[in-house]
């Protein structure tokens, strides 16, 4: 059986196996980031799920391949990232209407 460690980085789930090379789960993204979420949804990804680890809500995005190799991430950490206020709270409205739901 493979010994594997998994981690995540800037909420990219990876993986390290026995032979230490790191494998990114490819269909989905998760982050516990409400902010960085809502984000996601304002520019049209869409959430898949949302789960529950230790009381902490864990947004997951459907067909999410390409965003660990775009810009949006690196954008977004780096304050390089503009939303239009009223639409951005609108969305950030359903969020916590849909964690009410869970």
């Amino acid at each position: 059986m493979e010994n594997t460690d998994e981690f995540q980085y800037y909420g990219a789930n990876l993986m390290i196996n026995e032979e230490r090379s790191i494998t990114v789960e490819k269909d989905t993204y998760e982050t516990a980031d409400i902010n960085l979420a809502a984000y996601l949804r304002y520019i049209g990804y869409e959430i898949l799920r949302i789960t529950w680890k230790a009381k902490q809500a864990i947004f997951i995005f459907k067909n999410c391949g390409e965003l660990r190799k775009s810009v949006i991430l690196y954008d977004y950490y780096n304050r390089k990232t503009t939303v239009e206020p009223l639409r951005y709270m609108e969305i950030l409205r359903e969020i916590k209407s849909m964690l009410r739901n869970v």
